[in-house]
């Protein structure tokens, strides 16, 4: 009820303990998470690798907009760098 007004978002690798209440959002994709539920939105709601994803369902009939695939494809993340707050020191970090 309280959902306000959003307009999409991204999560990955993200567990939420609890279920997931999109309200009016309306793009949002969702990569190897973990959630107990996911209901609502109102477009393009994108799961891929998710656990407690909504089946794939298209059309305004029946159901709400979403994609849902079961397994990610291969993923390479980028390499990315992070200053040390103690030292101030840089490291590349290579997920």
């Amino acid at each position: 009820d309280a959902a306000g007004f959003s307009s999409g978002g991204y999560m990955a690798n993200v567990e939420v303990g609890g279920s997931i209440v999109s309200g009016s959002q309306q793009q949002w994709f969702a990569r190897n998470s973990k959630f107990g539920e996911w209901s609502n939105g109102v477009w393009n709601q994108v799961f891929v690798g998710s656990i407690g994803a909504p089946a794939s369902h298209c059309g305004l009939d029946g159901g709400s907009p979403y994609t849902t695939v079961d397994e990610t494809p291969s993923v390479a993340e980028k390499p990315f760098i992070i200053i040390d707050s103690t030292s101030g020191e840089y490291s590349l970090v290579t997920p």
